[in-house]
């Protein structure tokens, strides 16, 4: 199923007509039963496990929310579907049984940990069973996240009321996503500009292999923020600001930087679950970027491609924190006073942090790792 499906669309019209039309206290209910509706249609595993991730949440945090160890046990049980899911898809064609598709896996069993977790340290509001399930089976963020977290989701539930300029936000926001992923990325990026290389470059050039690259970068993060953007609105059409997941990363002067703004909510779902905990316990920095980026990797696909992936990522965050500490603070203090050096710098910059992530987006955009290094290889001159 994808937001550019009829039935996606029409969802978006018809779910916010329903949900302002009817009593406020039919509107949790009525978004739940549609989004089991929804999901029992498509993929009633997903149904199942959806609704088993929200009672074990619930339970966790109810009966075993001081005893630590007991919380690391359910959030381990929490990460069972998504880890056997990841681990088995790659085997598909190959011998292994089809496997069903479990549609928001990916981001409702982090949102269940996220709740685990955080039910331990004390991060939780006041709230029962029904908050958690509407936490839970949230609509708007069922497909492609984001990952949004609890309590701000809770605050917005009890404040929840028709806002007008809210609304219209929404409305904007999904224009702005459908724009990015119908236009800007399947018609720009997918027809004319992969449609010119494929036409008038030679095939397997240096040149049509960079420009693939760049497009195939620029591509996926349209779509993808494309996709955050409509959820974003539909989010708000309800009523609901659910967290930001991009903030203009190709723009950015550094691998930590663009990070910090590329999928916001996983990124800082792996530097408060994964980074913090690396670091509190073996005070390496260098270990806890590594970890979490490993884990933001495979959180995508349990495979060798994604694992270097995320090391590759990972290492760039490393070397970039030594370059600055040897050196890019004194290149900073020295042209600080000259904003053409500034601008030149900074420049410089964005554009070695994108080809930097765009040459590790080759090891992920090709099916294996073996091709995806032989892309990488022709396309520096090696092969």
């Amino acid at each position: 199923m994808s937001v550019l499906s009829l039935i996606w669309v029409m969802g978006l019209i018809l779910v916010p007509l329903l949900y302002w039309v009817v009593p406020e206290r039919f509107r949790s209910p009525l978004l739940v039963a549609i989004t089991l509706a929804v999901l029992a249609f498509f993929s009633p595993v997903s149904a199942i496990l959806l609704c088993c991730a929200t009672i074990f949440a619930w339970i966790a945090y109810r009966f075993f929310a001081e005893n630590g160890w007991a919380i690391a046990a359910c959030a381990s049980v929490q990460a069972v579907p998504l880890v056997y899911f990841k681990a088995t898809q790659q085997f598909q064609g190959f011998g292994a049984p089809d496997l069903i598709i479990a549609i928001g896996l990916s981001y409702y069993a982090l949102r269940a940990i996220h709740y685990t977790l955080e039910a331990y340290k004390g991060g939780l509001p006041q709230h029962g069973p029904i908050d958690v399930v509407n936490y839970m089976l949230f609509l708007p963020t069922l497909l492609a996240g984001p990952i949004h977290r609890f309590p701000q989701f809770h605050q917005d539930q009890q404040r929840r009321r028709w806002n007008s300029a809210l609304f219209s936000e929404g409305l904007e926001r999904l224009l702005y996503g459908y724009f990015k992923i119908a236009f800007i990325a399947n018609v720009m990026i997918n027809e004319w500009f992969i449609g010119h290389i494929n036409d008038h470059m030679v095939e397997g050039s240096r040149s049509a292999l960079y420009l693939t690259m760049i497009a195939k970068g620029l591509n996926g993060y349209f779509q993808f923020a494309g996709y955050s953007d409509v959820a974003i609105g539909f989010a708000r059409l309800l009523g609901f600001r659910i967290m930001e997941n991009f903030n203009w990363p190709l723009v950015r002067r550094n691998v930590q930087e663009f990070w910090s703004a590329w999928h916001i909510s996983l990124t800082s779902w792996c530097r408060e679950y994964v980074y913090v905990p690396v670091f509190s316990l073996t005070r390496a920095r260098w270990l806890g970027i590594i970890s979490a980026m490993m884990v933001l990797g495979l959180w995508h696909e349990f495979t060798a491609r994604y694992l270097v992936w995320g090391i590759y990522n990972g290492a760039g965050i490393v070397a970039w924190h030594q370059w600055r500490r040897l050196a890019g603070e004194r290149i900073d203090a020295a042209i600080v006073d000259n904003s053409l050096a500034v601008r030149i710098w900074t420049a410089i910059s964005i554009l070695l942090t994108m080809h930097f992530v765009f040459i590790g987006f080759t090891l992920v955009q090709n099916e294996t790792l073996t091709g995806g290094l032989g892309f990488l290889s022709a396309l520096l001159g090696l092969a």
